[in-house]
């Protein structure tokens, strides 16, 4: 798992949350259940092939790449 520059806390969260969509404390107490923090190392997968992309992503900093397959 990586840590320090890389990782993101809820605090930090929040205040971002709170810049872009001006969140209220009420909103966030009910947002703030849904989320989890997660770090991915390089070159970790943020959801494998066939599984079901049930989750969203956070960038602090970097870069995430996106594929798609057509059937």
């Amino acid at each position: 798992m990586i840590s320090g520059k890389y990782m993101v806390n809820m605090q930090e969260f929040r205040d971002i949350l709170q810049k872009q969509f001006n969140l209220s404390d009420s909103d966030w107490d009910i947002t703030k259940e849904y989320f989890k923090i997660e770090a991915l190392e390089s070159k970790q997968l943020f959801v494998k092939e066939g599984q079901i992309a049930n989750k969203l992503g956070f960038v602090k900093e970097g870069l995430l790449r996106s594929y798609s397959t057509v059937f």
